[in-house]
């Protein structure tokens, strides 16, 4: 069933938010799946440009570009992808594919954390924390947004709330 091989080439990870990669695939089938993403993409599917993204980070299927990855994080972080919006944001934190942005990064990051993502929740507690992204110092919102990622979880927002 082509629909089901499809989705096989396309699942995502929910622990790791990636494409998963099956190292025995062959250059062919990796480029056969760009090639489906991509068509997806072109029709504005956003999961298929976060996956894109993923491919070209890491050079599955395609070379690594850093610089066309950050373009797909941004297509789909656009529709509101989380997953998009987190990538995105850590690119701008720390200058992968772009130039070092705090004050961008923190923006992905909220509207990520906004949409309930635990990573993100823990970054924007983690900027609120230390004054970061043009965000005021604050350790109340810090806790507050470590509070909201530990919920879920998060085992470095346990930690921080721990030394709080």
């Amino acid at each position: 069933n082509s629909k089901e091989s499809d989705q096989r080439k396309v699942t995502i990870s929910n622990k790791t938010c990636l494409p998963q990669i099956d190292v025995s695939s062959s250059p062919r089938s990796k480029l056969n799946r760009v090639r489906i993403l991509q068509s997806k993409s072109d029709n504005g599917d956003a999961e298929a440009q976060y996956s894109l993204g993923v491919c070209y980070s890491h050079g599955e299927g395609v070379s690594i570009d850093k610089e066309k990855a950050l373009q797909y994080y941004l297509m789909s972080a656009e529709q509101g992808y989380r997953s998009a919006l987190y990538s995105a944001a850590s690119c701008y934190s720390y200058g992968i594919g772009t130039e070092i942005n705090k004050e961008k990064a923190f923006e992905f990051y909220l509207r990520a954390a906004e949409k309930g993502f635990d990573k993100a929740q823990f970054a924007v507690g983690h900027f609120y924390e230390f004054g970061q992204g043009g965000v005021e110092k604050s350790h109340e919102k810090a806790v507050e947004w470590y509070q909201k990622a530990a919920k879920q979880g998060h085992k470095g927002s346990i930690q921080a709330l721990n030394f709080k």
